[in-house]
Parts: C-alpha cells; sequence; structure tokens
C-alpha cells in the first residue's frame, strides 16, 4: 500500500482565519488612508512615507481579498482545498510584512521611542513565520501506509494505531472507530475536520485493503 499522508482542514482554524483576514483589510484600508491624505493634504511632506503607506495598504488589501476567496473556494471543495494545500510559504504573512513596517516608521515620524522597534521586531517575526512555519510544523494530518493509522489533530495531539491490531472499523457520527483484537475501541473524531469525508473515505480504504490481504489461516493448510 502506497503511504498516504492528508491534511486536516480545520474549521475552527478556518473561521480564525477569516477573522484574521477582516483584521488585515482594516488595517490595509487605515494604510490606504493615512497615505491618501498625507499626499493630498501634505504634498510634498513626508512623500516617501505617504507613498510606501499607500503601496503596502493597496498590497495588503488585494492579498486579503485574493485569500477571503480562496477560504470560500475551500469551503465548497474541502477535499480539493485539502490536496492543493500548499505547504510552503504563507503568503498572507509575507504581504503583511510592508504593512507592519509602515507602521513602524508612522510611529517613529510621531516621535514614539520604543513602539517603532516593536513594530520592527513584529515585522522581522511575521516574515520569518510566513518564510519557515509550514516548513517547521506540518500540522494536522492523518498518514496511512500498511503497517498502520498515524492522526494528528494539534500540535500536541496525536494517536496511532498497528493495522495489525485492528479487526473491525466504523464509521460514527463522530468520525472512526477502530475494533481492537485485545478488545475495546480505538476512536478518532474528525468533527473539526471540513474535508472528513475525504479523511474518513482515505482510512476506509486502507483497511478496506489491509481486511483484504489478510488470508485466513483454514486457506493456508494444505489440503487432506
Amino acid at each position: 500500500m502506497p503511504r498516504q499522508v492528508i491534511r486536516i482542514e480545520s474549521k475552527r482554524v478556518a473561521r480564525v482565519q477569516r477573522s484574521g483576514m477582516f483584521q488585515h483589510l482594516s488595517a490595509g484600508v487605515l494604510l490606504v488612508e493615512a497615505g491618501l491624505t498625507q499626499i493630498q493634504s501634505h504634498p510634498g511632506e513626508d512623500t516617501a512615507l505617504a507613498w510606501f503607506s499607500l503601496l503596502s495598504g493597496v498590497v495588503l488589501v488585494l492579498a486579503v481579498v485574493v485569500e477571503l476567496r480562496h477560504l470560500r473556494h475551500a469551503s465548497k471543495h474541502p477535499a480539493a482545498a485539502a490536496h492543493a494545500k500548499r505547504v510552503g510559504i504563507d503568503w498572507m504573512d509575507v504581504v503583511a510584512v510592508p504593512a507592519l513596517l509602515a507602521e513602524a516608521w508612522h510611529k517613529h515620524h510621531r516621535g514614539a521611542h520604543y513602539l517603532p522597534y516593536a513594530y520592527g521586531l513584529l515585522a522581522l517575526i511575521t516574515l520569518l513565520r510566513g518564510l519557515l512555519m509550514n516548513r517547521l510544523v506540518r500540522g494536522p494530518r492523518v498518514e496511512i501506509d500498511d503497517q498502520g493509522l498515524f492522526v494528528r489533530t494539534t500540535i500536541f495531539r496525536r494517536r496511532s494505531v498497528a493495522w495489525a491490531d485492528v479487526v473491525g472499523l466504523t464509521r460514527t457520527s463522530r468520525g472512526v472507530d477502530l475494533k481492537l483484537a485485545r478488545g475495546g475501541t480505538r476512536s478518532f473524531n474528525f468533527t473539526d475536520a471540513v474535508n472528513r469525508d475525504a479523511v474518513e473515505q482515505a482510512i476506509a480504504s486502507a483497511w478496506q485493503a489491509i481486511e483484504a490481504s489478510r488470508v485466513p489461516a483454514a486457506e493456508l493448510s494444505p489440503a487432506n
């Protein structure tokens, strides 16, 4: 059986992402407004800051619009979105960096002593997170191979089971229950997964393949 890795798209994380998108949108609009006001009301004064604010705000607003369309598409086609999920650069974080730098520039221009450095540090952290986080943290996922099943739903919560210990599988209202040979069950809850059907179907298909590969002992014994 070829090894499969399926990303779990969390409904809760998607809601947090949408909330964050609107915060980014508000920040972008404010930067555009600040840049336009500076250019129109005080032409020739702090031109570089005004244009930097305007451009970084416009880029941020456009990025938010694109990301919201992506999230809406993912909610309608969760299986396809999970399959096409990028495990690389988080472009929303990268695009947010100029906006943070513009805010640091504004704070410095107004005479603030510590806030510009705080915003500069936040911009650096945001950039590193966007470039490296998805590479360092693989995120919630299901891994399936011919040895067993591994499920990670959060950074701190992971569970696994070997197919050799499984004698049955049942899909429930909450996810998948695996019946164990030693008695009892091992339950996996996928109610928070946007792509729940795809995840559960992959597990069920893997179990069917494992079950089909088990030859009953009676068929292995020589005929009399």
